[in-house]
């Protein structure tokens, strides 16, 4: 039930804003989820463009050697929680 295809969901990805959505309406007015919205009978509502969780890559650098880091970060009521850390490529 409210499924979204392969297609739609790489449409959907592929023709996102590079500063993304401005509006939770911008983002459930999309075509690619019409499907979703006529299966579910749903105005989508519970759909949101607000941020929780980003991802952090910084290149580090002690003397000679050069290291890329990667976080996925989680924000929650103010709060920063480290889902995922990487170092190296």
């Amino acid at each position: 039930e409210g499924k979204l295809s392969i297609a739609d969901a790489m449409s959907l990805l592929a023709n996102r804003p590079e500063q993304g959505y401005e509006s939770d309406e911008e983002l459930t007015e999309l075509a690619e989820l019409e499907n979703v919205r006529s299966e579910l009978e749903s105005d989508l509502s519970e759909l949101t463009v607000k941020s929780e969780y980003f991802q952090l890559v910084a290149m580090i650098q002690w003397g000679e050697i050069e290291m890329r880091a990667r976080s996925v970060l989680h924000l929650n009521q103010g709060r920063v929680q480290t889902l995922y850390r990487a170092m190296g490529d």
